[in-house]
Formats: C-alpha cells, sequence, structure tokens
C-alpha cells in the first residue's frame, strides 16, 4: 500500500475509534502512520479495507492493531486461495499413508510441499503406513497438527523475508563459532 492508502486505512480507523485516536497528537499520527505504511507496503490496499472493516464489524475495546488485519488479511487470502487447512492436509497425509509402504516414493513426490517437509523423506511415510490405525488417528495426528502449524508459519515467514535480510543471515550465519572456539562453515 502507499502512504495514502494508509492514510485511508487509518482514517477508517479513527472513524471508527474516535475516542482513542482523539489523544494523539499530529506527531504521534505521523509516526503512526509511517510505521503502517511499512508494515503493510506489501499488502493490496482494497484486501486490507476488507479485512479492517471485518474486524471493525467484530472487534470491541481498543481498535484492531497491526497484528491483528495482517492476520485477519491472511485468514481472508487463505481462504479465497482455497489453502487447504490444517484439518485437510492431515487427510491428504493419511490417505498417502495408506499407500505408503510399497508406493512410498510416489505418494511423498505426490504430496503438498509443506507435506513433504514435514516428513522429510519418503521414508518416513513408509514409517507412518506402518503405525497402527488407533495410534495414527490420535497420537501421531495430535503431532501433525502442532507440528504443521510451525511449518506453515514458517515457511510463511521465509517467503515473505526479504532478500537482503536472508543475505545478511547467510553471511552472519556462516561465520558463527562452534563451542570449542573454531569457525564452522554453514552451522
Amino acid at each position: 500500500m502507499t502512504i495514502d492508502e494508509t492514510l485511508q486505512i487509518l482514517s477508517l480507523l479513527r472513524a471508527s475509534y474516535p475516542l482513542f485516536y482523539s489523544k494523539f497528537k499530529k506527531a504521534e499520527l505521523e509516526s503512526i502512520a509511517s510505521l503502517w505504511a511499512e508494515m503493510f507496503e506489501h499488502d493490496d490496499f482494497n484486501i486490507t479495507k476488507y479485512a479492517l472493516k471485518e474486524l471493525i464489524a467484530t472487534h470491541t475495546g481498543f481498535p484492531p492493531d497491526i497484528a491483528a488485519l495482517k492476520n485477519k488479511i491472511k485468514e481472508i487470502v487463505s481462504a479465497a486461495t482455497e489453502e487447504p487447512t490444517n484439518e485437510e492436509l492431515w487427510q491428504k497425509l493419511k490417505k498417502a499413508a495408506g499407500n505408503g509402504y510399497y508406493g512410498a516414493q510416489k505418494e511423498f513426490d505426490n504430496l503438498p510441499p509443506v507435506l513433504q517437509r514435514y516428513l522429510g523423506s519418503p521414508n518416513a511415510l513408509r514409517e507412518l503406513a506402518m503405525v497402527e490405525v488407533d495410534t495414527l488417528n490420535t497420537v501421531v495426528h495430535g503431532q501433525f497438527l502442532k507440528q504443521i502449524g510451525i511449518i506453515k508459519e514458517r515457511e510463511e515467514y521465509e517467503r515473505n523475508m526479504p532478500a537482503e535480510l536472508k543475505m545478511l543471515i547467510s553471511s552472519a550465519h556462516k561465520a558463527l563459532p562452534n563451542k570449542s572456539g573454531l569457525m564452522i562453515e554453514g552451522r
């Protein structure tokens, strides 16, 4: 979004929560606008506006903050792009595990990248195929639901990380010393 679009978003907030924004001075409002413009610079204005209106309609108390709006945008985009839910991903994994003993490589190759990352290799799918059904549907299912959310968040974070920051981390990461004081490449 541009700064003008950000100002439109903030004017919606100000109109919806007039008491909250009445106590801010002009310099503070400019600082808020600058931060919001930076935080939403890669977001579509119309999607952001729609998400904000949804939040205003359901949010009580203080105005929604940047994190709440970002989460609502993510929720809207996920629904619109039909991104599979964690439970839908589980069903795909369970189906692949059903044929995973003899066809692990083929099943693994057909899984979405997030499930491939979760498993790590076709051998993990083969091992899942050997788990008892009751254990698969309870213990493994619970572990999956905890881990898949973390993996999805990490992938999204990696996708959204600026290239400059990736390069900075990569160059700094290569020169980290290990406990013995020796420099280790790539660790």
